[in-house]
């Protein structure tokens, strides 16, 4: 698990899924892991 999930799931984010092989680095293929963040999950309210 990289740091950056550990700190989505530290701070609240709701895990939303997978992309597989979504990311190109170099000649590198990566995974994107998707979280969300909602402005209910700290307490604000949405104006529309």
């Amino acid at each position: 698990m990289s740091y950056s999930v550990r700190v989505a799931e530290k701070i609240g984010a709701q895990y939303e899924g997978i992309l597989l092989n979504r990311m190109v680095v170099g000649s590198s293929i990566f995974d994107a892991y998707i979280y969300s963040l909602l402005p209910s999950d700290f307490g604000l309210m949405v104006r529309y």
